[in-house]
């Protein structure tokens, strides 16, 4: 699913990329509606809208807070404005200076490359959820264990052979280039250390992942998902006013960041919503009828 996602924001920005990703939610619900029998409510629904209107109205924001955060970088390095490509690098990191601009068909592949990928997460979610609370019963680190188990065959006799053959602008001209990986983080100490930092993080992300599905499910999930693209805004913003990287790294303040916040603030909002609508509904609900039934059937 994150090899698929990838692969598409080659082709498409990471706005689009964000609308595209936020319809993991509405293929999750279908999915636990069609298979796992669930019952969702009208505010639960309404919790989901207000989830991915949030991440829209932080991909409306993006274009306009990258293009300035991308001349504040430039100004930062040093490097002349005019010597940027499309892409967002250096004219010679960008093939010499060529326009990188993405054809129609590029972009049609990106689009459909990132729905797949979040249809594909949808699946596993709702798989996980069966397989935690369905007649197999698995702990959290058991489902852990068959996950990694399948996804390491699958990259070890699937998609790297196939990533290794196909053509790209990788080492030898190809797409991935394998054995220049492992060369790389044996000489290289320092990528070495975020790559084991990068699979503690995966392991984390993905243990607390199947926690939160075996005790309120695979729908309420991917509503959380949606706080993602807020936190990490956030966390932008705080390494960038920390002074960390003197400017380089993190995101400032800009004239798209109310939308930002506000795009957050209503992504919370739906999470909550849908976290707290079921117990509160009903509470109130079965509150108000018996207040009715004693006062007109005083003595029933």
């Amino acid at each position: 699913m994150a090899g698929q996602s990838g692969i598409g924001l080659k082709y498409i920005s990471a706005s689009v990329s964000l609308v595209i990703s936020s319809s993991v939610v509405i293929f999750t619900a279908l999915l636990a509606i069609t298979i796992l029998k669930r019952r969702l409510m009208w505010l639960h629904w309404l919790g989901i809208a207000l989830a991915v209107l949030g991440i829209m109205l932080t991909a409306l924001a993006d274009p306009v807070t990258r293009a300035l955060d991308r001349q504040h970088r430039l100004h930062a390095s040093g490097f002349p404005a005019d010597e940027v490509a499309v892409a967002g690098g250096p004219a010679d990191w960008a093939a010499a200076g060529r326009v990188l601009e993405p054809t129609g068909r590029d972009v049609l592949l990106g689009i459909l490359l990132t729905a797949v990928a979040q249809l594909v997460f949808a699946v596993r979610m709702v798989l996980e959820e069966q397989l935690l609370e369905g007649m197999f019963k698995l702990h959290q680190l058991e489902l852990l264990g068959v996950e990694g188990g399948i996804g390491l065959v699958f990259m070890a006799a699937i998609a790297l052979p196939i990533a290794h053959l196909a053509p790209g602008q990788d080492v030898d001209g190809r797409y991935e280039n394998a054995a220049d990986t492992f060369v790389m983080l044996h000489r290289n100490r320092h990528l070495s250390t975020l790559n084991a930092l990068l699979l503690l993080c995966s392991l984390v992300a993905n243990w607390t992942g199947c926690l939160v599905t075996a005790r309120l499910g695979s729908v309420f999930r991917s509503v959380l998902l949606t706080l993602r693209t807020g936190i990490v805004w956030a966390i932008n913003l705080a390494i960038y006013y920390a002074g960390i990287g003197h400017g380089l790294l993190g995101e400032r303040w800009a004239s798209g960041s109310p939308l930002e916040l506000v795009g957050f603030l209503m992504s919370l909002a739906g999470v909550v919503l849908y976290a707290l609508v079921r117990r509160w509904f009903r509470f109130n609900l079965s509150t108000m009828l018996h207040a009715l039934a004693t006062f007109f059937w005083p003595h029933s």
